[in-house]
């Protein structure tokens, strides 16, 4: 592995999110910026020689040596993640947005981990100043149903990853201000925004900016986690507790083969047991269908609206 300095003229950008502060050569635009100051994760360009490229467009393969994850993206290229430092080595004619998705996911998801955090695959909103987690596997619906929510007037966290930050029971990390959805879920939104920048990968999706979104700067208080089921009949939310409740959200961790590889099962296992102490979860049963919307989104504010000893 060898360091290398930033191209010419090409400056270190500073900002500031889950409620970390990031020095990196390869900016986010979405990112919120923030002044110089002593940086608590460093993103820097690289050559790395593992593991190996190859595979289809996009197919990764990863290893786990010396404290340091270490991920190879055929096409896009190599990634490494120790604690506090991610090294990046693009391919020459790899998309930007590429680069962007499996540094800002991936390998922040795995540094998340190796920091003592719990990244939640969810999208999440604020509904009366308390936190509503969607949580589910990719392409189950979670960014199409945060939109309609927001639209609806909640209040935008987090899309697709949901840092979780236990200082005071549990709360929620807001993101970037934008959504990943695709042309079919951009189409049912009320307002026609102009060219959207890809999101990358192979999903076809496109970043949507969100006005409506929370400060970065605090984390909002979580009262609920929402798992998105397939079922059939009218969408309604099931209590899940105990036990399940907690390999529930152990499963819904983001990047959690990564953990596994780098050993952190039971840290995983730990931070979704004390979440279910201060959180409850549901399952939430839904037929799948854009025309199901509606409904789905009334179950959430059913739900929301009801005092704690209701529930």
């Amino acid at each position: 592995m060898q360091l290398v300095a930033a191209a010419p003229g090409v400056r270190a950008s500073y900002s500031r999110i889950y409620g970390l502060t990031v020095r990196s050569e390869f900016p986010v635009a979405d990112w919120p910026p923030a002044e110089p100051a002593p940086a608590d994760v460093e993103v820097r360009r690289a050559r790395l020689t593992v593991p190996e490229l190859a595979g289809e467009p996009h197919a990764a393969r990863w290893d786990y040596q010396g404290g340091a994850l270490q991920v190879a993206v055929q096409g896009v290229g190599r990634y490494s993640a120790s604690g506090s430092l991610i090294l990046v080595d693009a391919i020459a004619d790899a998309k930007p947005e590429d680069v962007e998705l499996y540094l800002t996911g991936a390998m922040f998801g795995a540094l998340l981990h190796q920091r003592g955090l719990f990244p939640l695959h969810a999208a999440a909103v604020d509904l009366a100043g308390t936190a509503v987690a969607i949580a589910g596997p990719s392409g189950a619906g979670k960014s199409t149903l945060t939109a309609t929510l927001v639209e609806g007037g909640a209040t935008f966290l987090t899309d697709d990853s949901s840092v979780l930050e236990f200082s005071d029971g549990v709360s929620l990390w807001p993101g970037p201000s934008r959504l990943k959805l695709d042309h079919r879920s951009i189409g049912l939104l009320p307002d026609r925004p102009g060219a959207l920048a890809p999101a990358g990968g192979t999903r076809g999706k496109f970043h949507r900016p969100v006005s409506s979104a929370a400060p970065s700067s605090r984390p909002v208080r979580l009262g609920r986690v929402y798992l998105l089921t397939d079922g059939s009949g009218p969408p309604r939310a099931e209590r899940v507790v105990g036990l399940e409740a907690v390999a529930a959200i152990a499963d819904q961790a983001h990047f959690l083969a990564f953990a596994v590889t780098m050993g952190l099962n039971q840290q995983v296992f730990q931070l979704a047991a004390r979440a279910v102490n201060h959180v409850e979860v549901f399952r939430l049963i839904r037929p799948r269908g854009l025309e199901h919307l509606p409904a789905i989104v009334a179950a959430i504010r059913s739900g929301a609206n009801q005092p704690t000893s209701a529930r």
